[in-house]
Protein backbone atom coordinates (compact mmCIF):
# COMPACT_ATOMS: atom_id res chain seq x y z
CA UNK A 1 0.00 0.00 0.00
CA UNK A 2 1.38 3.40 -0.98
CA UNK A 3 1.58 6.02 1.79
CA UNK A 4 2.99 8.81 -0.37
CA UNK A 5 1.08 12.09 0.16
CA UNK A 6 -0.76 13.78 -2.68
CA UNK A 7 0.89 17.06 -3.69
CA UNK A 8 -1.24 19.95 -4.96
CA UNK A 9 0.37 23.01 -6.50
CA UNK A 10 -1.73 26.19 -6.41
CA UNK A 11 -0.94 29.64 -7.80
CA UNK A 12 -2.83 32.56 -6.20
CA UNK A 13 -2.85 36.03 -7.74
CA UNK A 14 -3.85 38.88 -5.40
CA UNK A 15 -5.54 41.83 -7.11
CA UNK A 16 -5.78 43.86 -3.93
CA UNK A 17 -5.52 43.46 -0.16
CA UNK A 18 -9.27 43.26 0.54
CA UNK A 19 -8.98 39.59 1.42
CA UNK A 20 -6.74 40.43 4.36
CA UNK A 21 -8.25 41.83 7.51
CA UNK A 22 -6.30 44.63 9.04
CA UNK A 23 -5.82 42.57 12.23
CA UNK A 24 -4.33 39.70 10.27
CA UNK A 25 -6.86 37.20 11.63
CA UNK A 26 -8.52 36.62 8.26
CA UNK A 27 -6.46 34.98 5.54
CA UNK A 28 -7.28 33.84 2.00
CA UNK A 29 -8.30 30.17 1.71
CA UNK A 30 -8.02 27.67 -1.13
CA UNK A 31 -10.45 24.70 -1.32
CA UNK A 32 -9.13 21.65 -3.19
CA UNK A 33 -11.45 18.82 -4.28
CA UNK A 34 -10.54 15.41 -5.71
CA UNK A 35 -12.49 14.08 -8.66
CA UNK A 36 -11.67 10.40 -9.09
CA UNK A 37 -12.27 6.87 -7.78
CA UNK A 38 -12.25 6.37 -3.99
CA UNK A 39 -9.11 5.14 -2.30
CA UNK A 40 -8.72 1.34 -2.21
CA UNK A 41 -6.74 -0.92 0.10
CA UNK A 42 -5.87 -4.42 -1.10
CA UNK A 43 -4.45 -7.19 1.10
CA UNK A 44 -4.11 -10.96 1.24
CA UNK A 45 -5.06 -13.42 3.98
CA UNK A 46 -3.18 -16.72 4.11
CA UNK A 47 -5.21 -19.59 5.58
CA UNK A 48 -3.37 -21.94 7.94
CA UNK A 49 -2.50 -25.34 6.50
CA UNK A 50 -3.53 -27.38 9.58
CA UNK A 51 -7.17 -27.76 8.45
CA UNK A 52 -8.39 -25.92 11.58
CA UNK A 53 -9.78 -22.84 9.76
CA UNK A 54 -13.32 -23.20 8.48
CA UNK A 55 -14.06 -19.59 7.54
CA UNK A 56 -12.39 -16.19 7.14
CA UNK A 57 -14.08 -12.91 8.11
CA UNK A 58 -12.95 -9.32 7.63
CA UNK A 59 -14.27 -5.90 8.61
CA UNK A 60 -12.50 -2.55 8.22
CA UNK A 61 -12.62 0.46 10.52
CA UNK A 62 -11.33 3.88 9.47
CA UNK A 63 -10.85 7.17 11.27
CA UNK A 64 -9.03 10.47 10.95
CA UNK A 65 -8.15 13.34 13.23
CA UNK A 66 -11.34 15.21 12.45
CA UNK A 67 -13.99 12.53 11.89
CA UNK A 68 -15.52 9.71 13.92
CA UNK A 69 -14.61 6.08 13.28
CA UNK A 70 -16.64 4.42 10.54
CA UNK A 71 -16.96 0.65 9.94
CA UNK A 72 -17.40 -1.28 6.72
CA UNK A 73 -19.69 -4.25 6.20
CA UNK A 74 -18.40 -7.63 7.36
CA UNK A 75 -17.46 -10.17 4.69
CA UNK A 76 -17.26 -13.89 5.56
CA UNK A 77 -16.00 -16.64 3.27
CA UNK A 78 -16.18 -20.37 3.91
CA UNK A 79 -12.85 -22.17 3.49
CA UNK A 80 -12.93 -24.94 0.89
CA UNK A 81 -10.60 -27.66 2.10
CA UNK A 82 -8.26 -29.56 -0.15
CA UNK A 83 -7.88 -33.32 -0.29
CA UNK A 84 -5.50 -33.38 2.71
CA UNK A 85 -8.25 -32.01 4.97
CA UNK A 86 -11.09 -34.26 3.85
CA UNK A 87 -12.49 -36.85 6.21
CA UNK A 88 -10.98 -40.18 5.17
CA UNK A 89 -13.04 -43.37 5.12
CA UNK A 90 -11.84 -46.91 4.40
CA UNK A 91 -13.82 -50.12 4.03
CA UNK A 92 -12.36 -53.62 4.34
CA UNK A 93 -13.64 -57.19 4.42
CA UNK A 94 -12.38 -60.00 6.64
CA UNK A 95 -10.44 -62.71 4.81
CA UNK A 96 -10.68 -65.34 7.54
CA UNK A 97 -13.12 -68.24 7.95
CA UNK A 98 -13.01 -67.89 11.74
CA UNK A 99 -15.63 -65.45 13.03
CA UNK A 100 -13.41 -64.64 16.02
CA UNK A 101 -10.86 -63.11 13.65
CA UNK A 102 -13.45 -60.79 12.16
CA UNK A 103 -14.93 -59.07 15.19
CA UNK A 104 -13.85 -55.92 16.99
CA UNK A 105 -10.05 -55.88 17.34
CA UNK A 106 -9.95 -59.14 15.37
CA UNK A 107 -6.69 -59.78 13.47
CA UNK A 108 -8.47 -60.45 10.17
CA UNK A 109 -6.63 -60.23 7.87
CA UNK A 110 -8.61 -57.23 6.59
CA UNK A 111 -8.46 -56.86 2.81
CA UNK A 112 -10.28 -55.18 -0.08
CA UNK A 113 -11.81 -58.39 -1.46
CA UNK A 114 -12.40 -61.97 -0.32
CA UNK A 115 -14.35 -65.13 -1.13
CA UNK A 116 -17.08 -66.73 1.03
CA UNK A 117 -19.19 -69.92 0.61
CA UNK A 118 -22.80 -69.51 -0.50
CA UNK A 119 -24.96 -68.87 2.54
CA UNK A 120 -21.97 -67.65 4.53
CA UNK A 121 -21.41 -64.42 6.44
CA UNK A 122 -19.34 -61.45 5.28
CA UNK A 123 -17.68 -59.33 7.96
CA UNK A 124 -16.93 -55.68 7.20
CA UNK A 125 -14.70 -53.12 8.93
CA UNK A 126 -15.05 -49.36 8.37
CA UNK A 127 -12.39 -46.89 9.51
CA UNK A 128 -13.10 -43.15 9.56
CA UNK A 129 -10.18 -40.76 10.13
CA UNK A 130 -10.14 -37.02 10.85
CA UNK A 131 -6.78 -35.59 9.64
CA UNK A 132 -7.84 -31.98 10.25
CA UNK A 133 -7.69 -29.58 13.19
CA UNK A 134 -11.40 -29.33 14.08
CA UNK A 135 -13.75 -31.70 15.87
CA UNK A 136 -16.60 -33.08 13.79
CA UNK A 137 -19.87 -33.85 15.52
CA UNK A 138 -22.98 -35.68 14.40
CA UNK A 139 -21.28 -37.84 11.77
CA UNK A 140 -23.19 -40.75 10.22
CA UNK A 141 -22.43 -43.61 7.82
CA UNK A 142 -24.26 -44.26 4.54
CA UNK A 143 -24.23 -47.94 3.61
CA UNK A 144 -27.03 -49.25 1.39
CA UNK A 145 -25.75 -52.85 1.34
CA UNK A 146 -25.14 -53.39 5.06
CA UNK A 147 -27.58 -51.49 7.26
CA UNK A 148 -25.86 -53.06 10.27
CA UNK A 149 -22.88 -50.80 9.48
CA UNK A 150 -25.06 -47.69 9.81
CA UNK A 151 -26.52 -49.03 13.07
CA UNK A 152 -23.05 -49.85 14.42
CA UNK A 153 -21.95 -46.23 13.96
CA UNK A 154 -25.23 -44.47 14.73
CA UNK A 155 -24.17 -40.83 15.26
CA UNK A 156 -20.59 -40.22 16.32
CA UNK A 157 -18.02 -37.45 16.84
CA UNK A 158 -14.45 -37.35 15.59
CA UNK A 159 -11.75 -35.26 17.27
CA UNK A 160 -8.73 -33.95 15.32
CA UNK A 161 -6.32 -36.72 14.25
CA UNK A 162 -8.64 -39.37 15.68
CA UNK A 163 -10.02 -42.47 13.95
CA UNK A 164 -13.03 -44.64 14.69
CA UNK A 165 -13.53 -48.26 13.60
CA UNK A 166 -16.92 -49.89 13.11
CA UNK A 167 -17.64 -53.61 12.61
CA UNK A 168 -20.69 -55.09 10.89
CA UNK A 169 -21.73 -58.04 8.75
CA UNK A 170 -24.09 -59.50 6.15
CA UNK A 171 -25.31 -63.05 6.75
CA UNK A 172 -26.65 -65.68 4.35
CA UNK A 173 -24.82 -64.23 1.36
CA UNK A 174 -25.76 -65.95 -1.91
CA UNK A 175 -24.51 -63.42 -4.49
CA UNK A 176 -21.18 -61.70 -4.96
CA UNK A 177 -21.36 -58.11 -3.81
CA UNK A 178 -19.41 -54.90 -3.59
CA UNK A 179 -20.20 -52.82 -0.53
CA UNK A 180 -19.65 -49.06 -0.71
CA UNK A 181 -19.82 -46.65 2.23
CA UNK A 182 -19.56 -42.90 2.74
CA UNK A 183 -19.73 -40.68 5.84
CA UNK A 184 -21.84 -37.52 6.13
CA UNK A 185 -20.93 -34.54 8.28
CA UNK A 186 -21.52 -30.79 8.65
CA UNK A 187 -18.25 -28.81 8.78
CA UNK A 188 -17.64 -26.96 12.08
CA UNK A 189 -18.72 -23.30 12.30
CA UNK A 190 -21.04 -23.75 9.33
CA UNK A 191 -23.89 -21.23 8.95
CA UNK A 192 -27.43 -22.34 9.84
CA UNK A 193 -29.10 -24.77 7.42
CA UNK A 194 -25.76 -25.67 5.86
CA UNK A 195 -26.20 -28.93 3.91
CA UNK A 196 -24.05 -31.83 5.02
CA UNK A 197 -20.89 -32.84 3.19
CA UNK A 198 -20.02 -36.39 2.21
CA UNK A 199 -16.66 -38.14 2.11
CA UNK A 200 -15.43 -39.83 -1.04
CA UNK A 201 -16.73 -43.43 -1.17
CA UNK A 202 -14.80 -46.49 -0.03
CA UNK A 203 -15.56 -50.06 -1.07
CA UNK A 204 -14.76 -53.69 -0.36
CA UNK A 205 -16.13 -56.81 -2.07
CA UNK A 206 -16.96 -60.44 -1.45
CA UNK A 207 -17.31 -63.15 -4.09
CA UNK A 208 -19.59 -66.12 -3.40
CA UNK A 209 -18.49 -69.70 -4.08
CA UNK A 210 -16.37 -70.14 -7.18
CA UNK A 211 -17.45 -66.84 -8.74
CA UNK A 212 -14.91 -64.20 -9.69
CA UNK A 213 -13.64 -61.91 -6.94
CA UNK A 214 -15.11 -58.48 -7.58
CA UNK A 215 -12.68 -55.55 -7.74
CA UNK A 216 -12.97 -53.01 -4.95
CA UNK A 217 -14.14 -49.54 -5.97
CA UNK A 218 -12.05 -47.88 -3.28
CA UNK A 219 -9.81 -45.13 -4.65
Amino acid sequence: MSTDPITVLTHVTLLDDSAFHTSGSTLPTVVVTFDGPPAQVCFQTKVAENCAVTEVSNQVKASSDSTATVSSNKVTLQVKWGADCERVIKKEVCDSEAAGDCGEDGPGPWVESTRVPSGGTVFWRITVTNPGGSTFTGMTLNDAVAESCEKAAETFDLAPHQERKFFCSNSDITESTTNTVTASYVPPASPPNMPSSTTPPASASAAVGDGPVLPSEAP
